[in-house]
Formats: C-alpha cells, sequence, structure tokens
C-alpha cells in the first residue's frame, strides 16, 4: 500500500469490515441470503479505496463466505482478482526481510482460500509467491519467546481458517499457552484487536482439535491466568470494540469457530 494514503485505505478497509460483518447477520449468525463480497464495498468511495480493502483484508475478505458455506459470485472473484492486482506485493529487494514473509504467508492464505473455492489462480498477477509454492522464509518471531510468538500471530490472523490447515496453524497448536498469554497482555493493554486476532487462533485450535474450547487448569495458577476462556473473552472484546469494524469482523469468525467447537463437544458428551 503507498504509505501516503494508508489512512484512507484503513477507513477502506474498517468500512468494507462493519459491511462484511452486517451482511454476515451478526452475533453469529447464519449470513442474509444472497450475501456478497462485492455489496459490501457499496460504502466505500472511490474504486482504488474498494480496491486497497480488499487486498487488506486479504482472505478475511472471504472468511465469512467460507465458514458458511456460501460460494463467492463471479462479480467477488473478480473483485480480488482486481485487488491484487492493482496493489501487487512488493518485489523482494523492495521489501525488508521481516515483512517478506508476512507477504508470503498472507497471500499464502488468501490464494489457498480461493482454491478450496475452486478458483484458479495460476494466471493471476501480483501474488507473493507463484501458484503451487510456498513461502521460503520463516515467520518472524514464531521461533521467539511467547510475546514476539503471539505478535507473529497477530499479524497472520488471516490464517486462522479450518481451511487453510499448514505449518502455522500446527505450530500454534503445540504453542497455545503461549497464545492464551498473549491474549492476557492484549487485553491489559487494551489492545482490541491483538486480542480478538489471538482468541481467534485459539478457537481454531480449539475447533480443530475436535474439542470443546478449554477451561483453566486452576491446579497450575500460572496456566491458570494464561487459560481464560475464549468464548467469555470474545464477548468481553466485543462490547469493548463495539465501534471497532476490523475488531467486529474478527469476533465474527471467531464466532463461528467456536460454534463449531461447541458442537463438535457436545456430540463427544454423548457418545461417551
Amino acid at each position: 500500500m503507498p504509505t501516503t494514503q494508508t489512512a484512507g485505505f484503513e477507513t477502506a478497509a474498517g468500512a468494507l469490515a462493519k459491511g462484511l460483518v452486517r451482511a454476515g447477520n451478526g452475533a453469529g449468525q447464519p449470513p442474509h441470503r444472497g450475501f456478497q463480497l462485492h455489496r459490501c464495498t457499496d460504502g466505500i468511495h472511490g474504486a482504488v479505496h474498494r480496491l486497497g480493502a480488499v487486498r487488506m483484508l486479504g482472505a478475511d475478505a472471504l472468511a465469512l463466505q467460507v465458514l458458511a458455506r456460501l460460494t463467492p459470485s463471479a462479480t467477488d472473484i473478480m473483485l480480488v482478482r482486481e485487488a491484487v492486482q492493482a496493489f501487487p506485493a512488493p518485489l523482494p529487494a523492495e521489501c525488508a526481510d521481516t515483512e517478506r514473509p508476512v507477504w508470503q504467508w498472507r497471500d499464502w492464505a488468501l490464494r489457498n482460500t480461493l482454491a478450496g473455492l475452486g478458483v484458479e489462480t495460476t494466471d493471476w498477477e501480483g501474488f507473493a509467491l507463484p501458484a503451487g509454492t510456498a513461502p521460503d522464509a520463516p515467520v518472524p518471531g514464531m521461533g521467539g519467546p511467547w510475546p514476539s510468538r503471539a505478535a507473529a500471530l497477530v499479524r497472520l490472523s488471516s490464517l486462522a481458517l479450518p481451511s487453510l490447515a499448514g505449518p502455522v496453524a500446527a505450530r500454534t497448536a503445540h504453542h497455545s499457552l503461549d497464545v492464551r498469554r498473549g491474549l492476557v497482555r492484549a487485553l491489559l493493554r487494551r489492545d482490541l484487536l491483538s486480542a480478538a486476532r489471538l482468541a481467534r487462533w485459539l478457537a481454531l485450535t480449539d475447533a480443530q482439535a475436535d474439542r470443546a474450547p478449554a477451561l483453566p487448569d486452576t491446579a497450575d495458577p500460572v496456566r491458570a491466568a494464561a487459560e481464560v476462556p475464549v468464548g467469555s473473552a470474545v464477548e468481553h472484546i466485543a462490547l469493548l470494540a463495539a465501534e471497532e469494524p476490523r475488531v467486529q469482523l474478527e469476533i465474527e469468525v471467531t464466532r463461528r469457530l467456536l460454534d463449531h467447537g461447541r458442537s463438535v463437544g457436545e456430540k463427544s458428551a454423548w457418545t461417551h
């Protein structure tokens, strides 16, 4: 994104997120009939800002449709393609070493989300990686202490979808306590967007493990302090961030992940 227009694109991304939450029907409810991505950009002035908003959200622009098993229209797919082409990933020589993996993983998430919808993107221009390739660099911070790991996952929250199984999600599942500590830290700092994104990762971990959301381990005071019940944290964040559309979009995705985890947990209870 051009740095001189960052504020404008941030505003546009917020408007798109608000439109997606509204079209998704809110509070984890089934989306409205005819829910389409392109209709959620109607409130954004200017084609450049509409495309920029879609590019900023990346795979999250399609997340609610994917989770609701809705098929985006041809118009939606063309909108995403135009966004990627209008705002291509920076070339390696133009990108800091710490930023290149972030671009690669976010574009990996978008391309694989599209592939899951049956969209062929081999000839699309603008992605950080060629089709069929995986990022060639580790995620900065993922191998460090828990604060750096949590910070890395905040930047890669668009990968937290059931359809995007990969090394980032697998590694996160093995370090859920670090993610919970990051969530607590973000709440204490009132960094609601980071808190929502970390809660989303925890909801995905529970859903992929086919279990209900974890409860605190009261035998270990340190662990108990970090293992905040995710559902309670999500609703707390939703209340505090009622006027923050990017946070609300994360909340809607997380609610759907939690619903999946609860339904799995209920089925398990009846079968034992």
